[in-house]
């Protein structure tokens, strides 16, 4: 005869929904060291709370409080945070810095273009003038493609 031995179980979060802190920060307009800092004012757990391996999560009532304390109104949208897996497509502006895993693409049409800077693998595979589609990456952008020989694709 056997008896069924139970396996303990992991803890489970009692918060398991809420926003992530890069996220709030994209949403925010300010850098993750800022709301990293801001939140060692608000309560773990009520306000925010750890998620699964390093992420911090905000609470519905956390988010308030924290747009509270910044001056905002409790009805303001956040900037909706552009989504990773669509890439954008831009034009290499400049890619002869000194550091070569940077090079300046210009984003959007040509009355309203933003130059941006790209992490890349290697910029001197990448021309002025070619097309590329680059990604954003937290703060920043990277490129989405990399080409196989230099100009080309």
């Amino acid at each position: 005869m056997t008896t069924a031995v139970e396996s303990p179980q992991a803890p489970v979060s009692p918060v398991s929904s809420g926003t992530s802190e890069s996220l709030l920060a994209v949403q925010l307009g300010l850098a993750p060291a800022e709301v990293r800092a801001r939140r060692s004012a608000f309560i773990e757990g009520e306000d925010w709370h750890r998620g699964p391996g390093r992420t911090v999560v905000w609470t519905e009532a956390g988010v308030a409080r924290l747009k509270e304390r910044m001056g905002l109104c409790q009805d303001t949208v956040l900037a909706a945070a552009p989504d990773p897996a669509v890439p954008v497509a831009g034009e290499v502006v400049r890619s002869n810095f000194r550091n070569r895993r940077l090079i300046s693409v210009a984003l959007g049409g040509d009355r309203n273009r933003e130059l941006v800077l790209v992490l890349v693998r290697d910029a001197g595979m990448y021309l002025h003038g070619q097309s590329l589609e680059v990604r954003p990456n937290g703060s920043g952008w990277m490129e989405a493609r990399r080409p196989r020989r230099r100009g080309l694709f």
